[in-house]
Parts: structure tokens; C-alpha cells; sequence
């Protein structure tokens, strides 16, 4: 019914919904409770008996009718091809779903989250084993922790917090130090700093940097070392030091993932 009382038109008498199966029974065609197109799922490559696929193909099909995105068909039917591969490939192949024994199962090269995943799938269609079913139906328990193995304790709030303030001030110093050579190499390139000017040699030496990578070496000696004139314009402080005028240290770009961890609170 409407809000105002009145019946909704009803569809068409010829309506039908278009199959979620291809005739074949080996491609899916799902779509959401809105309608929406939800990818194309197609099982004809995937080697294997054919009656072998579509039953699985169709127990896909069934368990994936409350689904409204496309990520987890798309995770499922990656983990349902990667068992027709492996079932094909075992010895001897595994050709049924009577054939999905719990010895198979546990030893599948599908890592335990695909396994998870693909278990209830896998328990729809018919022939697959009542031991099997049973087995992929009991939740699996971690194994113990070894016995004098250190428990990890995660850091408190006020321990986060140091450590997030500390990275915090790492990332800013790097920034603060690569911000104001940038504004020398500005100014150089711009032409608003005059030969002779003090910013001239090192305005010169950062463009070397920001183009190559690297400062001004010797070309012919042996160990190709850094110019004498580069070492002047930057102060003597090291090739580590100088190249970092325009580019984050090691322990700046740790900095920086440390914040986006804490930020994004991964763990």
C-alpha cells in the first residue's frame, strides 16, 4: 500500500526475474535487494567436472541471495576458484562433492580465513559429506599460547600518547628543515636570488639535489665524492645531512607511519 491508502501497481502479468544462473549453471549474474548489478561471476574457465562446478557454482549462488556487494562476491568466488584449481590439481583429483573429505578440507592450500570463508558455501551443496559438514560447522579454537611465552601488553593511553607526541615532533622538524630549502630552490629557480648572494651556492646545489637525487659529485675520481663546493654551500654538515635538506630521514618516514597508525588505529 501507498501512504495515502492506495495499492501499489503490480508489475507486469509476463514479469520474470532474470535468473541469477546462466542456462549453463556456471556463470552468476547476482544483483542487490535495490537492483543493483553486483558483477558477472563466471566458472567456465575453472577446470574440473562440470557437474562438479555447477554444484558449487550453485550453492555460491544460493548462499550469496542476502549479499548487496560486489567485495564479497568477489572475495568468494576468488577463494571457490582457487579450490576448483586445487581440487583439479590434488592426488587424486578431487572430482565430487563426495570427494570433499574433512582429511582434503583441512590440508586445502587455501589459507584458514579463505577456508572460513568458503566453508558455508561449500556445506549447500549436495553430496559433500556429513563429517565434512559437521567438521566445517564446529568453530575452531586458537591453539594455546606456549608456555613461557610473553604475553603482549599493549601500551596505555598516556604511553600512546608519548609516543604519538614524540613521532609527531619527528615528522614536524622534517617538514619545518624540507619546507625552508624548498623556499631557497624556489627563490634560485625564480632568479629572485642574485650571484654572489650568500643563498646562491646552496639555491644551486638544491636544484642538483631536487633534479637528480643526490648532490654534486666529481665525475672522474674514484670514489666519487661530493664536490667541494657542495660540501661549502652546505655548511660541511655531511651527505646524510645534506640530502635530507630536501628529503625525509629514515626516521622521519618511521615518524610518519607511526602517526598514520595511531591515526587510522591499526593494529
Amino acid at each position: 500500500m501507498s501512504g495515502r491508502g492506495r495499492r501499489a501497481a503490480l508489475p507486469p502479468t509476463d514479469y520474470r526475474k532474470a535468473p541469477v544462473l546462466d542456462a549453463d549453471g556456471l556463470v552468476i549474474r547476482p544483483v542487490s535487494g535495490a537492483g543493483k548489478p553486483l558483477g558477472v561471476w563466471d566458472f567456465r574457465a575453472s577446470p574440473g567436472p562440470v557437474e562438479f562446478r555447477r554444484a558449487l557454482v550453485a550453492a555460491l549462488a544460493a548462499q550469496g541471495r542476502g549479499w548487496g556487494s560486489q567485495d564479497t562476491y568477489q572475495t568468494n568466488a576468488g577463494a571457490l576458484k582457487l579450490l576448483f584449481k586445487d581440487a583439479a590439481a590434488a592426488e587424486p583429483p578431487v572430482a565430487a562433492t563426495g570427494q570433499i573429505t574433512v582429511k582434503w578440507w583441512k590440508q586445502w592450500s587455501g589459507d584458514i580465513h579463505v577456508r572460513r570463508v568458503l566453508a558455508a558455501v561449500v556445506r549447500r551443496a549436495p553430496g559433500v559429506p556429513e563429517a565434512t559438514r559437521v567438521f566445517m560447522e564446529t568453530p575452531r579454537r586458537r591453539p594455546p599460547a606456549r608456555r613461557g611465552r610473553p604475553r603482549k601488553q599493549a601500551h596505555t593511553r598516556e604511553e600512546l600518547r608519548r609516543i604519538r607526541d614524540a613521532a609527531a615532533a619527528t615528522v614536524r622538524a622534517g617538514r619545518l628543515r624540507i619546507a625552508a630549502n624548498t623556499a631557497v630552490l624556489q627563490r634560485w629557480r625564480a632568479g629572485a636570488i642574485e650571484r654572489g648572494d650568500g643563498d646562491w651556492p646552496l639555491g644551486e646545489v638544491l636544484d642538483v639535489l631536487a633534479r637528480t637525487g643526490d648532490l654534486p659529485r666529481h665525475p672522474n675520481s674514484t670514489d666519487h665524492a661530493v664536490t667541494a663546493y657542495a660540501e661549502r654551500a652546505c655548511a660541511f654538515e655531511g651527505n646524510a645531512a645534506s640530502l635530507s635538506r630536501l628529503f625525509a630521514t629514515p626516521a622521519e618516514i618511521g615518524a610518519a607511519a607511526m602517526l598514520l597508525i595511531a591515526h587510522e588505529a591499526w593494529n
